[in-house]
């Protein structure tokens, strides 16, 4: 006989094998957010609050990714922060952790907090704001074109996420004013986006006086998910491989390696790019903005076409590990700049 799942879990998650931990539901996962990493950065959070004179404490609850439900006010943090084991379970299967240090975290935590203070005071309608960021019924798009270069935007998350939407923007400048730092002097040239802050921190001030109205729901907590992990994983990496990857590697390759033909000794372009695959993710990933996922996706496309026109290397490794960085990141930032940064939830 079997044994139950949520037997299984209560043994500690520390304790079981990985088809086991796979085989647990996400309901059953013995969990407490208050115990945990993420309990201390909610805190963090409420003491930002409060040091803007605010009185919203918005509620945060373990659910599958970081988000504010439309309307509501708790804030949904990924579960798998919530206890080692399943952060090393989620790197393992994603590549990469989103908000998997502290102060990443906090940068999401601030941004989803402006999410919850706007449904919380009701600030769709504040004096001036649609004229500022743009409407808020402005349909979300499945993609973005963002302009690096502009001024009108707070830089708070990656990938420049304020140009995604009026309601993202909003988020990223109440994100900014909340986080303990001297925003003035970082944005003292860039017109736009200082009055933006300045038009936020008014706002703050305002809201001083006004009491937030909670609304919570909870409606996607994973104690009402009964999902295995297999299945929620299977699920979520069928939805990044369906983001898709710039792939067309073979014109960069044949570039930065040779036929083996005329250097029969050399160390094959493959076994070269598998070696350095860690390193080439990061720096790709890092000056491109693509998901580690997706780039580990494209290195296995420049693996499987180095070995099927037989290249080696010839040139030092330096110099190889350079050319490919940043054919990657050219490649990837042409394949994103073509309007497809994804957006999050």
């Amino acid at each position: 006989m079997t044994t139950p799942q949520k037997s299984r879990s209560k043994r500690g998650l520390a304790t079981l094998s990985e088809a086991e931990l796979l085989a647990s539901r996400l309901s059953d996962l013995d969990l407490d957010l208050d115990a945990s990493d993420l309990g201390p950065l909610r805190d963090q959070l409420h003491r930002d609050l409060a040091a803007r004179g605010l009185s919203f404490r918005p509620r945060c609850y373990l659910s599958t990714e970081w988000f504010v439900e439309q309307g509501e006010t708790a804030i949904a943090m990924p579960f798998w922060l919530a206890h080692p084991r399943l952060v090393r379970l989620e790197r393992r299967m994603v590549i990469d952790v989103e908000g998997g240090t502290a102060d990443a975290a906090m940068r999401i935590l601030r941004h989803e907090a402006g999410h919850a203070a706007d449904y919380a005071y009701g600030l769709v309608r504040a004096k001036g704001r649609g004229e500022l960021f743009g409407r808020s019924s402005t349909p979300y798009p499945d993609h973005y074109t963002p302009r690096p270069h502009s001024h009108s935007f707070v830089r708070h998350l990656d990938n420049w996420y304020a140009q995604s939407h009026p309601d993202e923007d909003f988020a990223e400048t109440f994100a900014v004013l909340l986080t303990p730092a001297d925003w003035r002097t970082r944005y003292r040239t860039w017109k736009g986006a200082l009055k933006k802050l300045e038009w936020m921190d008014a706002l703050f001030q305002r809201l001083t006086k006004k009491e937030p109205v909670l609304r919570e729901s909870f409606t996607h907590s994973i104690e009402t998910d009964t999902r295995t992990l297999a299945e929620f994983y299977a699920a979520r990496l069928q939805e990044l491989a369906e983001e898709n990857s710039p792939e067309y590697v073979d014109g960069d390759l044949r570039r930065i390696f040779a036929a083996r033909a005329r250097h029969p000794g050399a160390e094959a372009a493959a076994d070269f790019i598998r070696r350095h695959r860690s390193k080439l993710r990061e720096t790709i990933a890092h000056w491109s903005g693509l998901k580690k996922y997706n780039v580990d996706r494209m290195l296995s496309a420049m693996i499987a076409t180095s070995r099927e026109l037989e290249l080696v290397r010839t040139v030092a490794e330096e110099s190889a590990l350079m050319e490919l960085g940043a054919a990657g990141v050219a490649l990837s930032k042409n394949y994103l700049f073509a309007g497809r940064f994804s957006m999050s939830s």
